[in-house]
């Protein structure tokens, strides 16, 4: 690891304001590190590698190889633009890495939800709730007089239908749901 520089060292050396140097870096323009130091605090840092190959002549003729700071050649530009380039393409590959792996992890979840088991064990868990569901609508039945029957179907559309041996259906407004005591 090379040399880094805080936000305020550039700032000087450059002899632009540290808010100019942030902007750079909140742009993507310059790339900069945040580091802890406790308490809450935390600093930018930039190494001094990422201020030599930057785009923004104010900082990188500072940092410069050449000891007379004067600009580019050609030849440079190209090997700052591919660097830049290089350094975009990483962390777009990284960022695509994560998606890919959040991805996966989804589909292994939806394919544990839509098993062949996952499905059968809800259609049960439904069996079992309509088969109580009947059992004590039954009793209830046993309890309830007539007008109590005609007004739970007139006050709640609830009520039950014999529809063959063993054979009941529960209606519930609009809803129907035959079901088998045996």
């Amino acid at each position: 690891m090379g040399i880094s520089f805080s936000m305020s060292d550039v700032a000087k050396i450059t002899g632009l304001h540290k808010n100019t140097i942030r902007n750079y870096i909140q742009r993507g323009e310059l790339k900069g590190k945040k580091i802890d130091e406790g308490l809450g605090k935390q600093r930018w840092m930039i190494e001094e590698e990422d201020l030599r190959i930057c785009d923004i002549p104010q900082i990188a003729k500072h940092f410069s190889l050449k000891n007379d700071n004067a600009y580019l050649t050609e030849q440079e530009r190209k090997e700052r633009e591919y660097l830049r380039r290089i350094r975009e393409q990483e962390e777009r590959i990284a960022e695509l890495t994560e998606e890919l792996a959040q991805a996966r992890s989804a589909l292994r979840e939806l394919e544990a939800r839509t098993s062949e088991d996952y499905l059968q064990q809800k259609i049960e868990i439904l069996d079992k709730d309509c088969a109580d569901l009947i059992r004590a609508f039954l009793k209830m039945r046993e309890f309830v007089s007539q007008r109590g029957e005609k007004q739970l179907k007139d006050r709640f559309g609830i009520y039950l239908e014999h529809v063959g041996p063993n054979r009941f259906a529960v209606h519930m407004g609009e809803n129907k749901i035959e079901y088998s005591t045996r």
